[in-house]
């Protein structure tokens, strides 16, 4: 898919403090990394954990919790745990 030179921010849906973000994981990489958006309105992440027993999962709350310089209690993945494609929420009430 092609990529599209945006920003993190640009793929983010808001409702109240509520974030939700469509993500493309790209497990076992040479490093954690955001890469940015692409045509299909997902942001590519690339993480260097394997996608097995929920590593590739931490992995990505911790990056973005890092990113944001919030909890990674607050951030949630809410769809696709098994899949490359992920819907995550991020919760910025307090």
């Amino acid at each position: 898919l092609k990529k599209i030179s945006m920003n993190f921010k640009d793929c983010i849906k808001i409702d109240n403090n509520l974030w939700k973000i469509s993500l493309k994981i790209v497990p076992n990489s040479s490093k954690n990394d955001f890469v940015g958006m692409m045509a299909d309105g997902n942001f590519k992440l690339k993480i260097q954990a394997v996608p097995e027993k929920n590593k590739a999962n931490k992995a990505i709350i911790k990056l973005i919790s890092k990113k944001l310089g919030i909890s990674q209690s607050k951030i949630q993945i809410i769809s696709g745990e098994t899949q490359a494609k992920k819907l995550v929420s991020i919760d910025f009430n307090d």
